[in-house]
């Protein structure tokens, strides 16, 4: 089974793929990134100005599950509501789905964000409110609604 992930060199991604390293080896990884994971196969996300037969010549075609973790994450407090960064997240998810279209892709796993939810000092469940708080929350949201 093949797997085509995003946000692969990320804070959480890189953890990830040293899971999926372990139990479906490297042949299996192909990763959509702006940089190069060494040892996997490494195809340039181009800032997701990408369309289907980008990723057939890049060999996704026989690609059966998506795990999407690439986003636009607000580094301080001030960028999670500027709509010019927060909206990247909508429409980087768009473009991946519209040029997946053609591929063999069964499942997509999709890493969204605490921030969708209310502020809570409680212990946050599948039952807390969805009420993000910023932009950037909000981005997520949509982003989780088109997947």
């Amino acid at each position: 089974m093949k797997i085509l992930l995003t946000g692969a060199t990320g804070f959480i991604g890189k953890y990830v793929v040293e899971i999926l390293e372990k139990k479906y080896s490297k042949e299996n990884l192909i990763i959509l990134s702006s940089k190069n994971v060494p040892g996997i196969k490494s195809i340039p996300a181009l800032d997701y100005h990408f369309n289907k037969e980008y990723l057939k010549e890049e060999g996704c075609e026989d690609a059966e599950v998506l795990i999407h973790m690439g986003a636009y994450i607000p580094k301080a407090q001030n960028e999670a509501n500027q709509i010019s960064l927060t909206t990247q997240n909508i429409f980087s998810t768009q473009k991946l789905l519209d040029a997946c279209d053609d591929l063999l892709i069964k499942k997509v796993i999709f890493i969204s964000s605490v921030d969708v939810y209310e502020n809570s000092e409680e212990i946050y469940t599948e039952q807390t409110l969805v009420s993000p708080a910023t932009m950037y929350g909000w981005s997520k949201i949509y982003c989780e609604h088109m997947i």
